[in-house]
């Protein structure tokens, strides 16, 4: 079996959750079977629309310079003839039919159009979630069940193989179990404008210790202009910008709880990475963070979206008993995620699809 993992220009950039996962997966497919990824830095300075263009071109030619046996596409475009190649496409998440309201109006048709083109075209389809099949199902009625696969994401290894000290917050100005913890980009599809205001309401209201922090950790993202005034006029809420995994590592040991009040989520990394790392958890009520809730033990703190008053209590409990509430956490295996095991479960629907 020959694969080849299309990344779909996600590397380019900063990492982030697509990028990430192109990677990691890669690297240890190839340890099972001859597998290569796509490597597009050559137009890294090239004008964003001339950069999709060629893109594009050399995407519709990829199945025909090489013999791939699979093609996984990762970014949501899949061409329309793939040759003798079976075509995978990952959807990530649905967040541009979901919350059009957040994006502008051509991205919301461009997003649509991808994403019917992608099912269309695909031999399968893989989710991350069942969450996100249930949504894709009620989106594209016509979509064949049997196309679809499940197959979570992964931690990188460095959440397993970490071994932080208190000693090393000190280069970033923070003292251990001082502040809550947000990783993630920073966009209003994360619910950041509540996030924010809920953590000085109490403070205002004395329900969490004055000296408490929030520290936020991630690139700015869509909505960021509706929120920022919430950051900057605040000294107790840090946001420290993109990280290596090792410092944010550090971040979430050494936090007494992680906060992810997102209204929607594809799958959400961080609450696994926070959970490799034994810290308490809060998060919405949404369907995905639900399902990662249940899978391990039901141990997050869980909060409805809507209701304020919940959330300012429960980071009240956490910030005063996060000691307690830690020594009895137990999220179970996590080693599920291990990229090792991903890569194999992804080589099980390789199979299957070839074999179909």
């Amino acid at each position: 079996m020959k694969v080849l993992i299309d990344e779909g220009l996600s590397t380019l950039q900063q990492l982030g959750g697509i990028g990430n996962h192109c990677i990691s997966l890669w690297k240890h497919l190839k340890k099972y079977v001859e597998c290569d990824i796509t490597n597009y830095f050559y137009l890294n300075n090239m004008p964003r629309i001339a950069k999709r263009l060629i893109y594009l071109g050399l995407a519709n030619s990829e199945p025909y310079i090489k013999k791939y046996d699979i093609i996984h596409y990762q970014n949501y475009y899949i061409p329309k003839f793939l040759g003798k190649a079976k075509g995978l496409t990952t959807i990530h998440d649905l967040g541009g039919l979901k919350f059009p309201e957040i994006y502008q109006s051509w991205y919301n048709a461009y997003f649509r159009n991808v994403v019917r083109n992608a099912i269309k075209r695909s031999d399968a389809i893989v989710l991350s979630t069942q969450a996100i099949k249930e949504q894709l199902l009620s989106m594209f009625p016509g979509v064949e069940e049997s196309r679809i696969y499940i197959c979570p994401y992964g931690i990188r290894s460095v959440f397993f193989e970490a071994h932080p000290f208190e000693e090393d917050l000190a280069p970033m100005n923070l003292k251990p179990y001082s502040y809550f913890l947000y990783v993630g980009n920073l966009e209003k599809r994360k619910n950041l404008q509540f996030l924010l205001s809920q953590f000085a309401e109490a403070r205002k209201l004395s329900l969490i210790a004055q000296e408490t922090k929030l520290v936020l950790v991630g690139k700015r993202g869509v909505g960021y202009e509706d929120f920022k005034q919430l950051i900057h006029k605040q000294d107790n809420i840090i946001h420290i910008g993109r990280l290596s995994d090792e410092q944010i590592v550090i971040l979430y040991k050494f936090s007494k709880a992680f906060v992810f009040p997102s209204l929607y989520e594809g799958f959400g990394i961080p609450i696994l990475e926070a959970m490799s790392q034994r810290v308490p958890i809060l998060i919405s009520n949404i369907p995905t963070s639900l399902e990662l809730n249940r899978r391990h033990n039901n141990q997050c703190f869980v909060f409805e979206l809507g209701r304020e008053g919940t959330f300012t209590e429960m980071l009240s409990h956490l910030d005063k008993n996060f000691t307690n509430i830690t020594s009895r956490l137990n999220y179970g295996d996590l080693s599920i995620y291990s990229y090792d095991h991903i890569a194999q479960e992804h080589l099980k629907i390789y199979t299957q699809v070839l074999q179909s």
